[in-house]
Order: structure tokens, then C-alpha cells, then sequence
């Protein structure tokens, strides 16, 4: 459980893919997703960004073997809070008045 709130903490502040680090263990463990080459107020961009951090979260979260239901079962709620943070942190960097598009 301990690993899940971590790698789901970690991966969301990394998600906004920040020029410097809060620290240097956060910087080594979780993944960087780039998003600066996007335009987020349209709903193609919004689902690229989307498929990045999820690949982020699925590498960061550890999938299980996929006959591990206790695993799986965690492991899908690291991805869900990873990608609700993400999704949060990088809505609350937008301009007033541009919203995430959605899919």
C-alpha cells in the first residue's frame, strides 16, 4: 500500500514535467511526462497527453503479473490517483479560461 501512495505521489508531481526537481529522490523515481509541444484546449493533444501519462503511470505503478488479483487490484489504483494527480496539478498550470479538452 505504502508503494502504491508513493509512486502515485511521486508520479504526479513529476507528471508536470518541471524544469527543476522538488528533490533529487523524487527526480530518480518517477517519470517526466513533456507536454509543452501540446495545445491542451484541443481534445487530440488532451488524448495524447492522456496516453503519456498513462504509460508514465503504468511504468511507475509496476504492473503485476496479470494472474496477481491482489496486485492488479493495486495496481490499478496507483494508476487511477497517479493520473488524478497528474491530470489535477497540470489543470491548475493552465491560462484562466483554457480547460483540459476531453476525449
Amino acid at each position: 500500500m505504502l508503494k502504491t501512495l508513493f509512486a502515485a505521489s511521486a508520479f504526479s508531481f513529476a507528471a508536470l514535467a518541471l524544469t527543476a526537481p522538488a528533490s533529487a529522490a523524487e527526480d530518480s523515481r518517477a517519470p517526466s511526462v513533456g507536454y509543452a509541444d501540446l495545445d491542451l484546449s484541443r481534445a487530440d493533444h488532451a488524448a495524447l497527453l492522456e496516453n503519456r501519462l498513462e504509460a508514465a503511470a503504468t511504468d511507475a505503478c509496476g504492473k503485476p503479473f496479470i494472474r496477481d488479483m491482489k496486485g492488479m487490484v493495486s495496481f490499478n489504483a496507483c494508476v487511477a490517483d497517479a493520473m488524478a494527480g497528474a491530470k489535477q496539478k497540470i489543470a491548475a498550470t493552465l491560462p484562466t479560461g483554457i480547460e483540459l479538452a476531453s476525449r
